[in-house]
């Protein structure tokens, strides 16, 4: 739902949590789903794991590391220009005289500080819900080279720490938030299909000489697939389809629901910097 932007909070249509609740999901899966295979499901919920920093996780009685990682398709196209509107506002604050400042004080509803009317220091938190236009407009930006990247740039970031890492059994947990392409039929509609990335060969291909194993979640895929790069090239199974013909598929999201639904959670979080409705811009 929430990440932190400089000094706002944006909620995005996809959520990519906290670490640990990342890691909660990873769990939660592994243990409802029968395909997993019984090692790794072992790995998983041994109760011996450790939430640190440099890996994200570590099971020293184990000697294994996770680095935990998100991935978009969109580079979080979605917060990327949120945040422009409150800090024009602030920046008009400070040109404002005195009595201009007590004014907007009051139009905002907030309490008339004599400190921040004087000095002119308006700090201000304001949550950006985008609107459903916003969502369709910035959805057809969404592109599979532009997921390949995000994959590639999540990669390149841990390659060196993973590299460096002591532990024997080295993984990255790829949190892959990415929704599901559609393979198109250009003659019946009726016929379009799923795209599964994790038997395509341009996405597995990714990971090739990769310094640890790849556990890839895609959980608005319900998709989980755990891949060892030293056995990329014994796969017989990779499709060689060529990713022209794959289109977004439509996203589900309205934006008073978001509101609604998160509401309680942004008051905890804005906690002093709450003023009412006033402060939730649903941007388009």
């Amino acid at each position: 739902m929430k990440d932190e932007h400089r000094k706002d909070i944006v909620l995005g249509v996809y959520n990519t949590y906290d670490e640990e609740t990342r890691f909660e999901h990873l769990r939660d899966f592994v243990q409802n789903h029968k395909r997993v295979p019984l090692e790794f499901k072992r790995l998983i919920l041994d109760n011996s794991w450790q939430h640190s920093d440099r890996p994200d996780w570590k099971n020293d009685h184990l000697n294994v590391a996770i680095e935990d990682t998100t991935v978009e398709d969109t580079n979080h196209y979605l917060d990327k220009h949120f945040s422009k509107r409150t800090y024009t506002r602030i920046n008009k604050f400070k040109n404002m005289t005195r009595g201009q400042r007590i004014q907007y004080l009051k139009s905002i509803r907030r309490p008339v500080d004599k400190n921040v009317v004087d000095t002119g220091r308006l700090e201000e938190i304001t949550t950006h819900i985008p609107s459903n236009e916003t969502v369709l407009r910035m959805n057809k930006e969404r592109s599979v080279n532009k997921w390949l990247s995000a994959i590639k740039k999540a990669l390149n970031k841990h390659r060196q720490m993973l590299s460096e890492s002591p532990y024997k059994e080295k993984y990255i947990y790829l949190y892959d938030v990415t929704p599901p392409y559609m393979v198109k039929n250009h003659a019946l509609v009726e016929l379009d299909e799923y795209f599964d990335p994790t038997s395509n060969e341009t996405f597995i291909h990714l990971f090739d000489g990769y310094p640890a194993k790849i556990i890839w979640y895609l959980p608005t895929q319900a998709t989980l697939v755990i891949i060892d790069p030293n056995e990329i090239y014994q796969l017989h199974n990779l499709e060689g389809r060529s990713l022209i013909d794959l289109e977004p598929t439509y996203p589900i999201y309205d934006s008073t629901k978001t509101y609604l639904q998160y509401r309680s959670e942004i008051e905890e979080l804005m906690g002093d910097h709450f003023y009412g409705a006033d402060n939730y811009l649903i941007d388009s």
